[in-house]
């Protein structure tokens, strides 16, 4: 599974920083949600600040185009830095073209589908996408609640993955928590974005803990901070809570301890 926060959760006035505590924290890609105002009503950003962006990070730029017509500036993205640029089958007539252009600059290629679009419409270019992007969320607008209906289509399109026999990743985007993140990955899903209001996009990080049996890995999803007494919450897929006694988000890299059911005290070490 690869988790992927979102751009739109950082400070805005702190990006640079923003992005480094993610890519400490373990994230697999950054998410960048570009908006024009036409396709989705609201504005985001472009390829500059994903330019400034590059030199600083070493985190996969997972690019997604909410854009009318994004053949006009794929170059543009591709000069930006993006790792990998996804499109939205409902944004041009040229989606074959689109994906085609951006695997020949040596990029990863992504169709999106937003939650009245039915699976069926991605099934024709599963050859040339890397990843197709569930859209579990009407694109554009933040502090949306998933729509329980998308991830049947999810589940659809995962099927028709294994049946063609093509390796794409399917990807979940909007209103992903503690609450809902098992039915997602029940759905098919192995790559998640998270953005949430009221949570600072820093606060995804991984950890592995060691058990008598072996050695697993957890993904650590939401966290909350008792600001007043310095202690984080941190929250696991399975709902489960892991608390981190004083333990400052600069000090990721330290232990502590948790507590889990059937599992008693476990030290939780921090990747880099």
């Amino acid at each position: 599974m690869k988790i992927s926060p979102s751009l739109l959760a950082a400070d805005f006035a702190h990006l640079a920083e923003s992005v480094g505590r993610v890519e400490k924290g373990g994230a697999d890609m950054l998410h960048l949600d570009v908006m024009d105002g036409a396709f989705v009503p609201n504005i985001s950003f472009g390829p500059c600040v994903i330019a400034a962006l590059r030199p600083v990070s070493n985190l996969f730029f997972d690019v997604h185009l909410m854009i009318e017509k994004p053949e006009r500036y794929l170059a543009d993205y591709i000069k930006a830095g993006a790792d990998s640029i996804t499109i939205h089958v409902e944004s041009t007539e040229h989606v074959t073209e689109c994906l085609s252009a951006i695997r020949a600059a040596g990029k990863k290629a992504a169709l999106a589908l937003s939650p009245d679009t039915p699976a069926d419409a991605v099934f024709p270019y599963l050859s040339q996408a890397d990843m197709i992007l569930v859209m579990t969320v009407r694109p554009g607008f933040g502090g949306q609640k998933l729509m329980p209906e998308t991830l049947e289509k999810a589940r659809v399109i995962r099927q028709k993955i294994v049946e063609t026999g093509f390796s794409v990743d399917v990807e979940a985007d909007g209103g992903i928590g503690t609450a809902n993140v098992k039915d997602v990955l029940d759905a098919g899903v192995n790559a998640l974005i998270r953005t949430r209001e009221n949570e600072k996009m820093e606060q995804t990080a991984k950890g592995l803990w060691t058990f008598e049996d072996g050695k697993y890995e957890i993904t650590i999803y939401t966290s909350c901070c008792n600001a007043s007494r310095g202690i984080y919450y941190y929250t696991t897929y399975d709902n489960h809570q892991i608390c981190a006694v004083d333990m400052h988000r600069e000090n990721l890299n330290g232990s502590a301890l948790i507590s889990y059911p059937l599992i008693e005290e476990q030290q939780i070490n921090w990747l880099n």
